[in-house]
């Protein structure tokens, strides 16, 4: 009997008698060797799949960042970005809309000054210490919104130019988290109580300095708070959660998908799932970024590795922890 060269199967001539020994080898060593070959073939197309999958998801973000990037979003399709700033369209139910973001803070207890009492220090401003500007520390122990703060006031703005304007600035240990201009009203002179409006977040256990400066002191004055009174004006808010749902459309079926959350949380912070095509995403990972505001932000990058109909829909879910707030930005999409 002969056998072939490479995978020494049997080739029979004339004389040999066909035994079924031989034959059922041959045929064994035919099926393991087609099996080999079929694995072999699948686990290739399962790394090329998976490697092509890898370079579509990175060029589906470089893309949602360079469009991101220009000053306003390009409408295309399967591609999307929603903004929750004010004038921006997004809503969230139940959260807070501020000014660049809607927030919200599930506090153990509804904050008011009793809470923050006892963290208050601060410097005052006097004409006769030459000193034109004061500041305000304090700590909240739960998420909230400062409205208001009250100074105590002594002065004689007899011959002065200035009547009370001046600038406040919060900080959030050095980081500056906003500046408004400010006019305390003073004419004449005597002793009067300023109410101050601002309207700031406040995130817990974050020590936080009130800085006030006056634009010119070129009167007699003492300025400072009392922490006897409702010196710093706050609101508290109890809000557990919120769901968001947002549409998706294409012109054809997509291959997968990609979602980015743009977002920031404090204290006990919050859960957060995506709910996309009927399928729920945990995030593959959660990256620090600056966004083009210059924000240090989080970013929540979710991805579906499987086919997509041209027209879905994705659901936000964000539980907010006891003690915890949580801040939204904007959320996209890029379907591949």
């Amino acid at each position: 009997m002969n056998y072939t060269e490479n995978y020494h199967l049997p080739q029979w001539v004339k004389e040999d008698r066909i035994m079924m020994e031989d034959f059922n080898a041959a045929m064994a060593s035919l099926e393991g060797g087609l099996t080999e070959c079929r694995d072999a073939a699948a686990a290739g197309s399962v790394q090329a799949s998976s490697a092509l999958y890898a370079g579509l998801f990175r060029l589906a973000y470089n893309h949602w960042h360079a469009a991101a990037a220009l000053e306003s979003f390009p409408a295309q399709a399967g591609v999307f970005r929603q903004g929750f700033a004010e004038g921006e369209g997004g809503k969230a139910p139940n959260m807070i809309q501020m000014e660049d973001q809607m927030w919200m803070t599930n506090a153990e207890e509804l904050m008011n000054m009793t809470h923050l009492r006892p963290t208050i220090s601060s410097s005052e401003i006097s004409s006769a210490k030459g000193k034109d500007n004061m500041d305000i520390y304090f700590t909240p122990p739960y998420g909230g919104r400062l409205n208001a703060f009250v100074l105590d006031i002594s002065f004689n703005s007899s011959g002065g130019s200035n009547t009370g304007l001046c600038t406040i600035s919060l900080y959030k240990g050095k980081e500056l988290v906003g500046s408004v201009p400010g006019d305390m009203r003073l004419t004449g002179n005597g002793g009067t109580v300023s109410k101050m409006p601002v309207d700031f977040l406040l995130h817990p256990q974050q020590r936080y300095r009130l800085h006030i400066q006056m634009t010119k002191l070129d009167f007699t004055a003492t300025i400072k708070v009392n922490k006897a009174v409702d010196c710093l004006q706050v609101t508290g808010y109890q809000i557990p959660g919120t769901t968001i749902n947002c549409p998706i459309s294409a012109e054809e079926d997509g291959q997968g998908g990609l979602f980015l959350l743009h977002y920031d949380s404090y204290g006990e912070g919050a859960d957060i799932t995506l709910t996309w095509d009927g399928e729920t995403l945990t995030p593959l990972t959660v990256r620090g970024i600056i966004d083009k505001q210059g924000r240090q932000i989080k970013e929540a990058e979710f991805r579906l590795a499987r086919r997509i109909p041209a027209s879905s829909s994705a659901r936000l879910a964000v539980q907010c922890h006891s003690g915890g707030d949580f801040s939204l930005y904007d959320w996209g999409a890029v379907l591949l």
